[in-house]
């Protein structure tokens, strides 16, 4: 679904956010490409029910349909903006569900439960908390939490700001599967200005690293280097994109270029006074000597 242009820019408190949102910013400004025909319809029958139809049409994958349901709560959150509890799920026609219900237990602690099935069978289940203090934020997941099962996750996450630029955080991962049992340990710190910020997370097999900037209202830069540190298999690639806002068009453009020589692209028209969003997506990879393209509509 289109969004309008993002909020201007605005002094940072020393709340650094949340662990999982380290590289939110960056990864935000890159297109999300599609292929072949889309059409999605949302519409609301209450002020806190609203439903979706999407219909998607490929030459290289069956067609698909998926019916989705949004039920948003009364109970107002920490922002105006925000209501509690919400409760969004999205099923397709093999009867694969995908659901989430997210509350807002108290003015600082809020959770969310995540569900996914293939079919008959449970694919994930996730339960999460996370606590927000003054200057820290503090998150528990635990995937698949069966200590009898042959697999599940736990992890904890934990990041503080110490000024209004700087924030320090860690992570750790344990997770259990048919093969034996790992734990793991990340780094990271943020770095932010009002209309920047640098986000860097480091553990023994991986590093990643972005870079995000609002050059003002209308234009965003992104960046984002990944790089693989395990002895089986060491790679890195870094992937480069811009988000630009034309509001008096109502349009948005997200392009994207990557070290593995792929482009991409995606172009959104608000059709205003309609409740219409027109789409195009394209994406062209030099390296598999392959392009994708697609061309979508939203209603609602």
């Amino acid at each position: 679904m289109a969004s309008g242009p993002p909020p201007p820019p605005k002094e940072h408190g020393i709340f650094p956010g949340t662990y999982e949102e380290l590289h939110k910013a960056a990864r935000e400004v890159m297109p999300v490409p599609f292929e072949g025909i889309k059409v999605m319809s949302n519409a609301a029958s209450t002020s806190h029910f609203q439903a979706s139809h999407t219909l998607t049409l490929t030459a290289t994958q069956p067609s698909a349909y998926r019916f989705g349901a949004t039920y948003v709560g009364e109970q107002q959150g920490s922002e105006p903006s925000d209501m509690f509890p919400v409760m969004v799920s999205e099923m397709d026609t093999s009867g694969s569900l995908n659901a989430q219900v997210i509350h807002q237990v108290t003015d600082r602690l809020r959770g969310r439960f995540i569900l996914q099935t293939e079919q008959t069978s449970w694919e994930n289940v996730q339960l999460d908390a996370t606590y927000t203090g003054r200057d820290f934020s503090a998150s528990a997941v635990a995937a698949n939490p069966d200590p009898f099962a042959k697999q599940s996750t736990i992890v904890g996450q934990f990041l503080q700001g110490f000024t209004p630029s700087l924030a320090v955080g860690t992570e750790l991962l344990y997770s259990k599967t048919a093969q034996g049992e790992k734990a793991r340990l990340s780094l990271a710190t943020l770095f932010r200005r009002p209309r920047w910020q640098m986000a860097a997370s480091l553990n023994q097999s991986s590093l990643q690293a972005t870079y995000h900037l609002r050059h003002n209202d209308n234009v965003q830069l992104g960046a984002e280097l990944t790089a693989s540190l395990s002895e089986s298999m060491k790679h890195s690639g870094v992937m480069v994109g811009y988000r630009l806002d034309v509001p008096v068009a109502n349009v948005t453009f997200r392009g994207m270029m990557d070290t593995n020589w792929t482009v991409a692209s995606v172009f959104e028209k608000r059709l205003v006074p309609y409740p219409f969003t027109f789409s195009l997506s394209a994406m062209l990879s030099h390296e598999q000597n392959a392009a994708r393209v697609g061309v979508g509509l939203t209603i609602g």
